[in-house]
């Protein structure tokens, strides 16, 4: 992840999942949509941490339509907590330490 974002293929990697997927969880409103630059288009800080707990709540078979709302009342550190990542740590796992990594998220009923 550079200072301006990441784009959305290294997101689809970090998460595990595809870009159609992505896209979907953009257009349900779940994930904000980044500000358009052609090939330069980059999800910032929020957005990943936000992809990362959208990541993590869908794993644990929430349904989309209800990680919105209830996203929503969530704190960044609640987020981090449900993504997996510990306080304080940046949002994508791809820049913990080497010997870290997020902890496998713990179901978490909305």
């Amino acid at each position: 992840m550079t200072d301006d974002g990441i784009d959305a293929a290294e997101l689809c990697t970090q998460l595990g999942i595809k870009e159609r997927t992505l896209r979907s969880w953009i257009q349900a409103g779940v994930v904000p949509r980044p500000p358009y630059r052609g090939t330069q288009t980059r999800f910032g800080p929020e957005a990943v941490l936000i992809a990362h707990a959208v990541a993590a709540l869908r794993r644990s078979r929430v349904p989309l339509v209800k990680i919105k709302p209830w996203l929503a009342k969530k704190t960044q550190t609640e987020l981090r907590e449900i993504a997996g990542l510990p306080p304080g740590a940046p949002a994508t796992p791809r820049q913990l330490p080497s010997d870290a990594s997020p902890s496998p998220p713990r179901p978490i009923a909305p």
